[in-house]
């Protein structure tokens, strides 16, 4: 039977009473405040890259070959953000206005003289030359560009153009400079702060404002956004296609390159320069310069319309408490099987939880066609459980694992408001509740107790018998599970236990493990000496997956 590891470390605190004492909810059904947030540290020296082949890719890579150079690209997610930021001094960065992005490919590193050494040289002219980039010792040996270093000398606009215009006709498949729009939303990868990483400038994070007096090998900082793009911030500044607009009054809403209407003389430049000012390499920030000059300092990075190549192989994702396949919760559990999906088993180690785990990175497709990368608990070979990000649209969705740039087949499902599932002891899906009692005594005095305990000589879980004698006392059940915190009312949430209704005081969020939900149930005197049980809680007409208890 299929088995969900939700945690080791997770699942391990959830059914120990003594850990949880702290976090259950008050009888009357209040929910607890959320956890706070654990700040992101940066990358130590650890983390920084000893080739480009490790940088991570969580939509999926893609790798062109150049006459024996490799061109590494990655998949930026379709999605809708928010371009341009109100709160700039500059007018050209205003109004913000909402626009939707289509998938599409593009160099995770900005162009190395490497790779444009090979174009200029081995690739037949379309329109102009290319002169060759420099490579050896800078200013008598005090720095050295070398063939990862960008691509920064004569790079104006016309050739950046001539650069593309060579490798789609040697590869067959168009490649471009990207639209403002394309560049800015790959820049954020989500986010809406000054910077990929946080508000405030990080030298740690750009090589700009002279965090170096030359430029970078690319990736040479080891930081990359989420979506695993280098070197976005500062560096080189970058070519985009668009000519040159005052402010966003009238700018495509589809990520299109905005052309009409401007001074075509001029054309976009984003990230800022290693000898920029720190707010011109803010993801909003915008310059324009002649498109016929190539100044020191100026750079690109290239899109690839390319199709992405899926896997085969097939993946079923569950419900991680009930194990059914019909549909998915918002911001529920979920596990899901395969086989190759990670390179090695690896937990998630603390808050917020990761996107991508030894090498996977889950990839939903919601019904507007927007993509979200899943938050991971936990990867494996064969599992993976993830929560489903917030903010999916409700609807048909695709579910993809990505596994070191290769992605993987398709799983359609739906996600739907609730779908509610309780945890069993044994991860199996039924059997004994993942649960907790609550025993309020007559003087005020709280006990939890379990409700099953582990038996090694048996090598199972058995029930620890719930003793309901005492009149005097009041005793509640606290099962826990998830896909049930969307539920429309408390009235709309009933449950039965022993055929008998049971009244519910709380269902919702259980506020300190994220996607796990809870449900607080009392049970009366009457049931005692009922022996083994059996709960039917039922959330908006949908039925959980069945769970016991023993009565006393």
């Amino acid at each position: 039977m299929l088995k969900a590891i939700i945690c080791i470390a997770f699942f391990g605190v959830l059914v120990l009473a003594s850990a949880l004492q702290k976090a259950v909810h008050e009888v009357a059904g209040k929910a607890m405040p959320d956890m706070k947030s654990i700040t992101m540290k940066p990358p130590d020296d650890s983390g920084k890259l000893s080739s480009l082949s490790q940088a991570p890719a969580p939509f999926g890579r893609y790798t062109e070959n150049i006459n024996g150079v490799s061109l590494e690209l990655v998949r930026v997610p379709q999605g809708t953000f928010l371009m341009g930021n109100d709160h700039s001094p500059n007018p050209k960065e205003k109004p913000s206005h909402q626009v939707t992005v289509r998938s599409f490919y593009i160099g995770q590193y900005e162009i190395t003289r490497q790779q444009w050494n090979i174009v200029a040289t081995t690739l037949p002219q379309i329109n102009r030359a290319l002169s060759k980039q420099y490579l050896g010792p800078v200013q008598a040996g005090a720095g050295y560009y070398g063939e990862t270093t960008p691509a920064d000398e004569f790079v104006s606009w016309n050739a950046a153009i001539e650069f593309c215009d060579r490798l789609t006709r040697y590869t067959g498949k168009k490649y471009r400079l990207p639209s403002e729009a394309e560049w800015d939303y790959a820049c954020r990868a989500g986010t809406q702060t000054e910077y990929s990483f946080g508000d405030e400038f990080n030298p740690a994070f750009a090589n700009m404002v002279f965090v170096s007096d030359f430029l970078l090998p690319v990736g040479k900082l080891g930081y990359a956004n989420a979506w695993g793009l280098y070197d976005m911030h500062g560096n080189v500044w970058e070519w985009c296609i668009d000519s040159e607009h005052l402010d966003y009054v009238g700018a495509p809403s589809d990520g299109s390159a905005w052309i009409q209407g401007g001074n075509d003389n001029a054309r976009a430049l984003r990230g800022g320069g290693y000898r920029s000012k720190a707010e011109t390499g803010r993801s909003s920030a915008r310059a324009f310069y002649l498109k016929g000059t190539g100044a020191t300092g100026f750079g690109l990075r290239v899109v690839a319309e390319a199709t992405p190549v899926i896997l085969n192989g097939a993946v079923t994702a569950t419900s991680a408490a009930s194990y059914t396949t019909n549909s998915l919760a918002s911001e529920s559990i979920v596990a899901l099987f395969g086989s190759g999906l990670a390179n090695v088993a690896q937990t998630a180690s603390g808050l917020p939880l990761p996107a991508t785990l030894a090498g996977a990175s889950v990839n939903l497709k919601d019904s507007s066609g927007n993509e979200y990368l899943a938050p991971l608990f936990f990867a494996s070979a064969e599992q993976i459980n993830f929560q489903i990000p917030p903010g999916l649209a409700l609807g048909p969705a695709v579910v993809s694992v990505v596994t070191n740039g290769r992605i993987g087949a398709p799983y359609a499902t739906e996600i739907t408001r609730i779908n509610p599932g309780l945890f069993t002891a044994n991860a199996s899906g039924s059997g004994l509740g993942a649960a907790l009692v609550l025993r309020v005594k007559s003087n005020g005095e709280q006990i939890y107790e379990p409700v099953a305990r582990f038996d090694p000589a048996a090598n199972r879980f058995v029930a620890v018998p719930i003793d309901l004698s005492d009149p005097s006392e009041q005793v509640f059940l606290l099962l826990f599970g998830t896909g049930i915190r969307y539920r429309s009312t408390l009235e709309s949430v009933t449950a039965q236990i022993a055929g008998e209704s049971a009244e519910v005081l709380f269902a919702g969020a259980q506020g300190d493990y994220v996607g796990l939900d809870q449900c607080n149930v009392r049970l009366l005197n009457s049931l005692a000496g009922r022996g083994d049980v059996s709960i039917a809680l039922t959330v908006d007409g949908k039925a959980a997956n069945p769970v016991r208890i023993g009565i006393k």
